[in-house]
């Protein structure tokens, strides 16, 4: 009898194991999450651009990996926080350039063990993310904690995902998906994604073997999507059980969700300036989900006390400065040995009055605001904050910026040239502060014998120069004649000036749809901050 019992038990066990392996076969785990009496919130971010920090150009700063680990922790005291990412995250570009490489892997390495200190939790790669190629995100997923999530991605090719996963909480099931549209990729790496749509049918039937139902108000099924707006639009009309479409790629911004039927899409543009949140109230159905947008401000990094990352990033830039160095050192040199850019320094014996009004704005000072930050060997920051980075009549490397004799400045001047680094931003200084600090620096560069300067926003970032000038002497085209706009001349001013002053530096120098998303430039604006720093009118002498 007993024996007859054991057996019983025995194909009980087997029976239920059976049942469970079934149950669990179409999916790697089964996510509890704890604190259940608290509302569950998913915090997003997406095309993050290698961004770890702000940049310190804006007179109020967005992002930054302090900032959002400040966000987290005070999500975290009132709910239990789900934190994903959509792509384009590790690099700026989906090519690198082979003479920024190492520093780029260098950021990129650092921003991952990052989101893995910050408890990210699932991460669908973008187009940019496979900038070093697809080993790079192979050793990303094998050595941090977070999860691949990767709905299309092809057969055989070896990167650690899951094609979906659940969490399951109080009655609740949230089913998530992660399709990377093939289109958005370079061509090189298209075929490391399948089709969008037939894979979401495969993954859709997997998901409602385990235990999904549409119609069940409690079930929720969110896509993390790296394919652009458009693309999503199309998926919510194919797809129209989803829940959320949480998008990337095309950058957009959604202060309120775009609904495709029942579908909400939404974005948070880039770099971390905004995270998106979705709170999910566990005692309510799911047409009561809540969607609003998290503005990263500078404040934020002080809800941890202290805050690890601030100092933990001040290491790290001093590394990068140093790879930089070393990166840029190994560059050809020609600079000193073809023509450069006139510096603002040789405009000053014709145009004094217009020297002595560009001393006193914040562009004859923009320089130190890249060492202030510790920056300043960065040229994708320099490009901004100098005359010529980049260009033949210019320079390629940062040392080559400021040259004596056609040769780098050495240890002594730079040491000197930090003195002068204000305590605040230069923007919030008194013009004859930084018409004092201005000078001195020119006084610096006499006495070191520089023989050419091309730190900072000078005369020809706004200007062009006559290829016989001084000799022939030309009337400056003012932008307003007789009360009027100059409309060619407008426009030439404007496409200069948004080369830097971008909707992401600049957000007030733009119109914004309903949305809060940055559209065109605005006119009026644009006018009053050149009037602000334009020379007075020119006098020929």
């Amino acid at each position: 009898m007993l024996l007859r019992l054991y057996v019983i038990l025995a194909v009980l066990l087997l029976i239920s194991c059976g049942q469970m392996v079934k149950q669990f076969a179409n999916s790697d785990s089964q996510l509890l999450l704890d604190s259940p009496d608290k509302p569950l919130v998913i915090i997003f971010s997406h095309n993050v651009n290698g961004e770890t920090h702000p940049c310190g150009c804006r007179h109020f700063p967005l992002g930054g990996i302090p900032q959002v680990a400040g966000v987290l922790e005070l999500e975290r005291k009132k709910s239990a926080v789900i934190y994903l990412d959509t792509g384009d995250t590790f690099f700026l570009a989906s090519k690198i350039p082979t003479s920024l490489k190492k520093s780029s892997l260098f950021v990129a390495d650092y921003l991952a063990s990052l989101l893995g200190r910050l408890e990210l939790r699932y991460y669908t790669p973008g187009d940019q993310d496979f900038a070093a190629g697809i080993s790079f995100l192979q050793k990303v997923s094998q050595e941090h904690n977070f999860t691949f999530l990767l709905s299309n991605l092809a057969s055989g090719v070896k990167i650690k995902h899951r094609k979906w996963d659940r969490i399951v909480r109080k009655g609740h099931r949230i089913y998530l998906l992660g399709l990377v549209d093939p289109k958005v990729m370079l061509p090189a790496h298209r075929s490391y994604f399948s089709d969008p749509a037939e894979a979401f049918e495969q993954r859709l039937k997997e998901m409602e073997e385990d235990g999904y139902d549409q119609s069940n108000p409690f079930h929720r099924l969110i896509l993390l999507s790296h394919s652009g707006v458009d693309q999503d639009v199309i998926l919510a009309k194919r797809f129209p059980m989803i829940d959320w479409i949480i998008g990337a790629h095309s950058q957009s911004f959604y202060r309120y969700p775009n609904k495709v039927g029942k579908v909400k899409l939404v974005q948070v543009l880039s770099r971390n300036h905004y995270l998106g949140k979705i709170t999910i109230d566990h005692q309510a159905s799911k047409d009561r989900d809540r969607y609003e947008i998290i503005e990263v401000r500078d404040e934020f990094s002080r809800n941890l006390s202290p805050n690890p990352y601030l100092q933990d990033l001040d290491r790290h830039k001093g590394e990068l400065k140093k790879i930089q160095m070393e990166e840029q050192g190994g560059w050809e040199r020609s600079s000193g040995q073809i023509f450069r850019h006139a510096d603002a320094a040789s405009c000053l014996e014709c145009h004094e009055p217009q020297y002595n009004q560009w001393q006193r704005g914040p562009h004859s000072l923009a320089y130190l605001s890249l060492i202030k930050v510790n920056e300043e060997k960065n040229l994708s920051c320099i490009k901004c904050h100098a005359l010529g980075a980049g260009r033949a009549e210019g320079f390629d490397r940062a040392e080559d910026m400021i040259l004596t004799k056609g040769a780098p400045m050495g240890k002594a001047y730079w040491q000197s040239l930090k003195r002068l680094v204000p305590k605040t931003s230069v923007r919030s200084i008194s013009p004859a502060k930084r018409r004092k600090i201005a000078r001195q620096w020119q006084q610096l560069d006499q006495r070191f014998k520089v023989g050419s300067n091309l730190a900072n926003v000078q005369c020809l970032n706004c200007h062009t120069l006559d290829p016989d000038h001084p000799f022939n002497i030309k009337q400056v085209e003012e932008v307003r004649s007789k009360g009027k706009i100059r409309e060619e001349r407008f426009n030439q001013l404007q496409k200069r000036c948004i080369k830097c002053h971008d909707s992401d530096q600049s957000p007030r120098w733009y119109h914004h749809d309903k949305d809060g998303r940055a559209t065109s430039v605005d006119r009026g604006q644009l006018l009053k901050h050149f009037h602000q720093l334009s020379c007075p009118s020119y006098i020929a002498q």
